[in-house]
């Protein structure tokens, strides 16, 4: 990865591959250096989630680009489309998300006597 980034420069971040492999390598060398063995087990657990995950989802993009799974390769074209729009999306619908939380937060937040 270091290579292609090396050699495509910004072009790297544009491909929704390299940025599925790259949160992919960042998330599995938090797992792997993030404390000590035994502690810090809900953010490992969150963390091997997503990293299974991307592995998953890098795995049915190898097996699409294989020449003899040229049929299911519109599909994996598909899902990429399909992705792209939907976090587009949810980039923009995020600061509506974010708006009605804080504004439900202050709403119904109730405030405990003596306490600044």
């Amino acid at each position: 990865e270091l290579f292609q980034f090396l050699v495509s420069g910004l072009k790297y971040f544009i491909s929704i591959e390299n940025l599925i492999e790259l949160a992919l390598i960042i998330s599995v060398a938090l797992l792997q250096g993030y404390g000590a063995p035994g502690c810090h087990l809900d953010m490992k657990r969150q963390l091997s989630a997503t990293a299974l995950m991307l592995s998953w989802i890098e795995l049915i993009t190898m097996f699409g680009r294989h020449p003899m799974m040229a049929d299911y390769n519109t599909y994996l074209t598909m899902l990429y489309r399909v992705l792209q729009t939907f976090l587009k999306f949810l980039a923009w619908y995020s600061f509506f998300i974010m708006g009605f939380a804080l504004s439900f937060y202050i709403l119904l937040h109730k405030d405990e006597p003596g306490v600044t």
